[in-house]
């Protein structure tokens, strides 16, 4: 039986328990490894190693050349994960719970639990106006411009084409109009 060759160059670690002991600031880690450090897919490692949040290194391997993370860069992402979101909103300063104990269930916990905490804490920091009515539109579209000013919609209509009225159509195969709330006061 012939000798195989080694591979030339560095070769990657056999198991994530070699790499435990390595210097951080080396390419040790595959990506099954990092997934578990993170807590998430593989394919969501692969996301951050592709958008370059994770810095990828290659190394020549048993099977060939194979991506490789850094302990730290692992590290300082599974951080970013476990830091709350702070909004400030009219309410005051709002934490929302970290992102990964929305996408993960922790232990007796509920996804849902914590996504609807979180969507009531940004409600009460940025409230909705009471009704639409609240909103000063600056252009209305055909009805809404009849019922502000109690004319009919046809009459609006027929200014509007004659250029009388401050008006737009923004139709692109039909027409559909809009309306200067300044125009029609």
């Amino acid at each position: 039986m012939p000798h195989k060759p080694r591979p030339k160059g560095r070769t990657a670690p056999k198991k994530a328990a070699d790499t435990a002991t390595a210097d951080p600031n080396e390419f040790t880690l595959r990506k099954a490894d990092a997934a578990k450090i993170l807590g998430k897919s593989e394919r969501t490692v692969a996301y951050l190693m592709s958008s370059g949040k994770l810095p990828v290194g290659y190394v020549s391997g048993p099977t060939g050349r194979q991506a490789m993370l850094r302990r730290a860069d692992v590290e300082r992402i599974k951080k970013e994960f476990e830091t709350p979101i702070v909004v400030t909103g009219e309410g005051g300063e709002v934490a929302a719970p970290p992102a990964a104990a929305l996408v993960r269930m922790r232990a007796g916990g509920d996804p849902f639990t914590g996504i609807m905490a979180q969507l009531a804490a940004f409600a009460r920091a940025f409230p909705a106006p009471a009704s639409l009515a609240d909103v000063a539109r600056p252009w209305l579209t055909v009805k809404e411009a009849a019922a502000w000013t109690g004319l009919p919609a046809r009459w609006l209509l027929e200014k509007a084409k004659a250029g009388e009225l401050r008006a737009v159509n923004v139709g692109l195969t039909r027409e559909s109009w809009r309306f200067s709330r300044d125009g029609l006061k």
